[in-house]
């Protein structure tokens, strides 16, 4: 019988749904019922909780990584999802800040963000964010096998670094997942600028 503080409780420990963990109550029961174990535990173990995170750094670094058509760089006119976003982010630099060179131009990254359905954010608190609209970001997995039939906007909304905000997108505005700059460059292994 289900005990429903069971599952809220469990829900605001895991970030999961309550289907979530009521599948995985009724899997321990199996696995119990087979071992013939007299006792069923029903608390759900922390593994899942850390599972789930890598899981979400796995999803955040595949839409990264992601091949898209770029003009006058890279092999095949391909580059890599994330070059376009810290082009991006230059416009928000001092302006005395040196820039490294390169072949696509601002306006040209942020067009092909927008074509991608993701955009570079700076909001109040000078803090940067890549934004993904909410209702095509599983379309930029779908060539993923290992990504199909998953929910990846509910699976990035459990993570407590994303959150969920309007966006402006040229004319529009857009449900947005916001992740911050800082757990991208976590996600890719980048080493944040200092400043001097």
């Amino acid at each position: 019988m289900r005990d429903p503080s069971f599952t809220e409780s469990q829900m605001r420990t895991f970030h999961s749904s309550g289907r979530d963990i009521d599948n995985f109550v009724w899997l321990r029961a199996l696995i119990a019922l087979a071992k013939g174990e007299k006792k069923i535990d029903r608390i759900v173990p922390e593994w899942i909780k850390k599972e789930e995170e890598n899981h979400i750094e796995n999803i955040i670094y595949h839409i990264l990584t992601k091949k898209v058509k770029s003009v006058g760089i890279g092999a095949n006119n391909e580059s890599f999802l994330y070059d376009f976003v810290y082009r991006a982010l230059e416009a928000f630099a001092d302006p005395e800040e040196e820039l490294e060179p390169t072949y696509v131009s601002i306006s040209t990254a942020k067009e092909i963000l927008r074509k991608n359905y993701c955009t570079v954010v700076q909001k109040r608190n000078d803090k940067q964010y890549l934004a993904l609209q909410v209702k095509h970001a599983g379309t930029l997995l779908e060539k993923h096998s290992e990504f199909a039939g998953m929910d990846i906007k509910t699976i990035l909304k459990r993570d407590e670094h994303i959150k969920v905000e309007p966006v402006r997108y040229d004319k529009y505005t857009f449900k947005a997942l916001l992740i911050p700059i800082s757990y991208v460059d976590k996600v890719l292994g980048k080493q944040p600028k200092k400043k001097t």
